[in-house]
Formats: C-alpha cells, structure tokens, sequence
C-alpha cells in the first residue's frame, strides 16, 4: 500500500509540472524557444525519476522502506508511463498550436 500511494504521488506532480509544459509549449513564439522547451521537458522527466530513485536509495539505508519492487521496477514503470504521456502532451501542444496559429491568420 505505501508504494502505491508514493507512486500516485509522483504521478500527480509529474501531471501537475506536465501541466505547465504544456501550456508553455503552446505559448511560446519562437521555434527555437519551442524546440529547447521541449528538449527541457524530456530532461526534466529523466532528472526527475533520477531525483525519485536516489531519494528511495536515501530512503532505504535510513530504514524508510518504499518497495517499488526489484531494481525500482515501479519507478521504471512510472517512468515509462510518463514517457507515453509526455509524446501524447508535446503532439497534443503541437496540433494545439497550429490550430491556434491557422485562427490567427
């Protein structure tokens, strides 16, 4: 019961920053801005999950357990599950932004 709670916990604040991302990437004017937002976004979700595993590491040689499984696989599965709806966020910005840029003109 506690990795499920902790996984939904970094979900919803993987959700909550993606948030922001996204609004970022349909706000942003130049396409050189768009492409480094976009690269900044993938980097986040690896430092991010980076962040996450040395903190349960941390956590674990404190006596604070949170069993993820073995080798983390809940955070590896987290991760990719994040991975699937960052590309689904950054096409949806994408389609939403050009859309928005055909209303203009």
């Amino acid at each position: 019961m506690n990795e499920t709670v902790a996984s939904c916990i970094i979900l919803l604040i993987f959700l909550f920053l993606s948030f922001f991302f996204h609004q970022w990437i349909v706000n942003v004017k130049s396409k050189l801005l768009l492409v480094l937002v976009i690269i900044l976004y993938i980097t986040y979700i690896y430092y991010y999950y980076d962040f996450l595993a040395h903190i349960d590491h941390v956590l674990a040689t404190r006596g604070i357990s949170i069993d993820f499984g073995h080798a983390d696989i809940g955070l590896v599965l987290i991760f990719f599950l994040s991975v699937l709806i960052a590309i689904g966020n950054i096409v949806y910005a994408l389609f939403k932004r050009k859309i928005n840029s055909k209303k203009s003109k």
